[in-house]
């Protein structure tokens, strides 16, 4: 696909570019630190000049769009990335934006979310929201052209949930999940139907990237998952409770915009997205206002510190679903009752877990039962859910 895109390119071009040399000799060194800074070694004259002109073709649209910011006409800012010689149709090639293309259609496995009842942020939350802050985020990784920005997103939110339980983030396998889980729907719901199928998923140490059939091992799994949650469907009201006081949660967005391409900073408020044709994955890990009065979301994106604000993107948030922030957001339930237990979790924060699991854990022997690390309860409470089932 990424040959016959470029083939078509030099059809395009050749003639543009042999009538009026390489460019704007103006633009000449600006060329070369763009090369050297992001290791662009192209096969042959003829292709370094068609990227030439794509290169400034995009200057030219960011130029446009610097010019319309500093009229108020935008909120965020448009600069160069590894991404600034790719046409749009490549760029969306390369990061497998459009693969998953879709209308949303929730799977019913997952249960839906429900306004805790326990927490302090049932009436009003935080203004400003950042994981980063409390140790729950994982350093920006780069997908490269694999595809696995929806493994990414979820592993983004098991890892958030393991260490709000056991104070540790796990480095756990991408490759585990590409080889092994086959029918993920281009979804991070698909990712953690997956986890509860498998019984987890592998460290990276145990499970390397190296592709191949599936070799998951139980005794190498890294985080566990026995289902998710389902946000509900383009509520960016209760995606804020969830992301408040659950952690960080996986979404799905409409990324495949020009705009969205050449993303420096700023506040993301692109009115042609969609909220329902999505096609990346990414995690939300915190939400706030800046100094303008736009509310914002905090996203985790997995295409390197070189793209958006060191690999983050602020994306506006309460602007009628925009990209369809809201319409896609899920995240795993990996805490059983014997987790209090099992993985460690700290006899001083207990009390506090029992307020969120409900007054059942107590009344049912569940107390007991940890003590003598017997089998699960038959009926476990759901973590972060109040009622148990």
């Amino acid at each position: 696909m990424y040959l016959l895109t470029l083939v078509f390119i030099c059809v395009s071009v050749i003639v543009v570019v042999r009538s009026s040399g390489i460019g704007d000799p103006a633009l000449d060194q600006d060329w070369a630190v763009f090369k050297e800074t992001f290791h662009k070694n192209y096969k042959d004259e003829n292709e370094n000049n068609i990227r030439r002109i794509i290169w400034e073709n995009n200057l030219k649209y960011i130029f446009r769009h610097h010019h319309k910011t500093r009229f108020g006409e935008n909120s965020f800012k448009l600069g160069i990335n590894q991404f600034t010689d790719m046409t749009l149709q490549e760029y969306q090639a390369v990061t497998n934006i459009g693969y998953g293309r879709k209308s949303i259609s929730r799977s019913s496995a997952g249960k839906l979310f429900q306004r805790p009842l326990t927490i302090p942020c049932v009436s009003s939350c935080p203004d400003q929201v950042d994981w980063r802050k409390k140790g729950y985020v994982t350093p920006v990784v780069n997908q490269g052209s694999m595809g696995s920005s929806v493994p990414i997103s979820a592993i983004g939110s098991l890892t958030g949930q393991h260490f709000k339980l056991t104070g540790r983030i796990p480095s756990i396998s991408t490759q585990n999940i590409l080889d092994c889980c086959k029918n993920i729907s281009y979804s991070p719901e698909g990712v953690f139907r997956c986890c509860v199928s498998l019984g987890g998923i592998d460290t990276e140490e145990a499970y390397p990237n190296i592709t191949g059939p599936c070799r998951f091992k139980k005794e190498n799994v890294g985080v566990t998952c026995w289902n998710y949650v389902s946000v509900q469907k383009g509520d960016e009201n209760a995606l804020k409770v969830a992301v408040a006081t659950v952690g960080p949660i996986s979404v799905v967005i409409d990324a495949g915009h020009q705009s969205f391409q050449l993303y420096r900073s700023g506040v993301y408020d692109e009115p042609s997205c969609s909220s329902t044709r999505l096609d990346h994955a990414v995690l939300i890990v915190g939400y706030g206002t800046d100094s303008n009065g736009a509310d914002y979301w905090i996203i985790k994106n997995s295409w390197g510190t070189s793209w958006g604000m060191e690999g983050y993107i602020l994306m506006a948030r309460n602007r009628k679903n925009q990209c369809g922030i809201a319409s896609d957001a899920s995240y795993p339930l990996n805490l059983l009752k014997n987790d209090v237990v099992e993985q460690g979790y700290p006899s001083s924060k207990r009390g506090y877990l029992y307020e969120i699991l409900g007054n059942k854990a107590k009344t049912n022997g569940y107390y007991k039962r940890q003590k003598s690390r017997k089998m699960y309860p038959s009926k476990p409470c759901y973590w972060l859910l109040v009622s148990c089932y």
